[in-house]
């Protein structure tokens, strides 16, 4: 057994954050911090774990970058599923229709939640190009 092992085994994993026997907060596999390099590795493993899941879609595979990355983004916030849920957002990506596309994105819950964040992403949809 290397160390990494060791220490997996040891430490188990939990992937949502618990108290310790300590009572310090802890994610992971004993993870008490994470550096910044780390967490935007964590994001590109799971933009690239998106983006597999979404290929399976005709939609859209013929969006362009940005687009794909907006879609990517909602992923990412709302997951897949939670994704799939805005139907007439994506029957208009479907038609080519970005107008409406986004229009039914900021008529959403969603929206309402994040309303800076809604409106950045429907206008990537509207123009087909990032800010």
């Amino acid at each position: 057994m290397n160390t990494e092992e060791m220490i997996i085994r040891h430490e188990g994993f939990k992937s949502k954050p618990y108290k310790d026997t300590q009572g310090v907060w802890t994610i992971g596999h004993g993870l008490t911090y994470i550096r910044e390099e780390e967490s935007k590795y964590i994001v590109k493993i799971r933009i690239s774990e998106l983006r597999r899941k979404l290929k399976r879609h005709t939609w859209f595979n013929e969006l362009n970058y940005d687009r794909k990355s907006v879609i990517i983004s909602m992923a990412y916030q709302l997951g897949v599923n939670g994704l799939m849920k805005f139907k007439k957002t994506i029957k208009f990506l479907t038609l080519k229709d970005f107008e409406n596309a986004s229009i039914e994105m900021l008529d959403s819950k969603w929206a309402l939640q994040t309303p800076n964040r809604a409106a950045e992403l429907a206008n990537i949809i509207r123009s087909g190009k990032t800010i």
